[in-house]
């Protein structure tokens, strides 16, 4: 037997923690071709994805979501909490079609 050892490509730094488990879930783990064989046909679809990640990195919108992301997650949540305290109670519905016992 021989052991295989390759250095890791940068872009493979930008594959998502999603892909990665899917990658190490799906591998067939029967042989070494086996393995050698999966990895490389894993690595041909999840291409597009690593490149994409690259991209999306290098943005300056990214950076300035990722940096604050935490704080938007608290804050679209009491935003959407304000939302839903207003309709509660400050909607008064009223039925002009149908008269009930209270007028």
């Amino acid at each position: 037997l021989e052991r295989v050892f390759f250095q890791i490509p940068a872009i493979c730094r930008h594959l998502s923690r999603e892909a990665k488990n899917d990658v190490l879930r799906d591998l067939n783990r029967g042989n070494h071709q086996d393995r050698m064989l999966g990895l490389v046909e894993s690595s041909l679809l999840r291409y597009d994805e690593m490149v994409y990640m690259y991209e999306l990195h290098k943005s300056v919108v990214y950076e300035a979501f990722h940096r604050v992301s935490k704080h938007l997650d608290v804050s679209f949540f009491l935003n959407a909490l304000l939302l839903n305290f207003l309709i509660l109670f400050g909607f008064r519905y009223k039925d002009t079609q149908y008269v009930t016992l209270e007028n």
